[in-house]
């Protein structure tokens, strides 16, 4: 079966979808959210048949700084049900559509290292994703910035958490500003628009939200999700 499916994962950690400069000491991100997208399936010889999901997505990432090097390990899994399913295109061969309740996952797991400095940084590392067929792959993961910080910084991610299925290549582009107190992060992973926020409520720790807005198979998709993330070494 051939499937396009359209996710728009939200889970908010410091330094995932918007890769940026991260800050001295060890930190720990934790974040969920939910979403509804819709994905077309069959075909070859069969009919098509568009199916309605609803998703749950979980993410965190454990990364130390110490001076100008930083290394991060991160985790990210989606998984979706299909709810309903519709025949958009009817054929001869009367196969049947996957069955409501059918779990759709996808796992990334990702260990990056590299080095920060005022203006420019990244990260580069190994992965392992397996997506919704069960299937595994080697990928390469990788996030740099360059600009200043608490002013504007561009961005750039690839095979990176939190996942999110509507890149089709997981590559994102964006712009951010990182505050003491707050930080604002707007960009493009695949197909979808992103929005992040992240505020300081004590010392040490920030809460995050964001929202996912994405169009795949000519269907709106969208996710809202909401993290916490604790800084040690650092006030």
């Amino acid at each position: 079966m051939k499937a396009k499916a359209l996710t728009v994962l939200s889970l908010l950690a410091f330094g995932a979808i918007g890769a940026g400069p991260p800050r001295e000491g060890a930190e720990v991100s934790l974040g969920g959210g939910v979403g509804e997208y819709q994905f077309r399936g069959g075909g070859c010889g069969g009919p098509v048949y568009r199916y309605d999901v609803k998703d749950m997505q979980v993410h965190a990432t454990a990364r130390v700084r110490k001076g100008d090097w930083a290394g991060a390990l991160e985790v990210s899994q989606e998984r979706g049900d299909i709810v309903s399913s519709r025949v958009e295109q009817s054929a001869q061969n009367l196969k049947p559509p996957l069955a409501n309740g059918t779990l759709r996952r996808h796992t990334l797991a990702v260990l990056r290292g590299g080095y920060h400095w005022k203006y420019v940084g990244g990260e580069i590392g190994p992965g392992i994703y397996q997506n919704a067929d069960r299937k595994m792959a080697f990928v390469p993961s990788a996030e740099l910035w360059a600009g200043v910080p608490d002013v504007v910084y561009a961005y750039g991610v690839f095979f990176t958490g939190p996942w999110s299925s509507i890149a089709k290549i997981p590559i994102g582009l964006g712009l951010g500003y990182d505050h003491r107190s707050f930080n604002l992060k707007a960009g493009v992973l695949g197909q979808a628009l992103t929005l992040d926020a992240q505020a300081r409520v004590t010392d040490g720790l920030r809460l995050g939200a964001d929202i996912r807005l994405g169009t795949t198979d000519d269907t709106p998709g969208w996710s809202a999700g909401l993290s916490a993330t604790y800084t040690l070494g650092q006030k």
